[in-house]
């Protein structure tokens, strides 16, 4: 089995529909195309892992940000600290 985070990237959806100040302003001015990609841009890194090999175009395991490699943070490679937050998690939802 293959594991894979992605992050597609700030997409123009409807999130934030209901929001009012900075982000109304954000998602839902013409501001919105310079900064936000379409939902078919977000959905690329989901088609680009459906259709290549993992271990060949990209290593389980790893985090990407739009088809890069991205950088994690430090925690998420700390065991001890994995370990412990998985423990307290597993604690809370019984």
């Amino acid at each position: 089995m293959s594991t894979v985070a992605v992050h597609p990237g700030n997409i123009a959806s409807n999130f934030a529909s209901q929001a009012k100040g900075p982000f109304k302003f954000l998602y839902h001015t013409l501001i919105s195309k310079i900064f936000l990609s379409s939902t078919k841009k977000g959905a690329e890194p989901l088609i680009w892992l459906s259709t290549t090999q993992p271990g060949t175009d990209w290593k389980s395991g790893e985090y990407y940000d739009k088809l890069k490699l991205g950088q994690v943070n430090k925690q998420a490679l700390d065991d001890t600290f994995v370990s412990d937050f998985w423990n307290a998690s597993e604690e809370l939802i019984g």
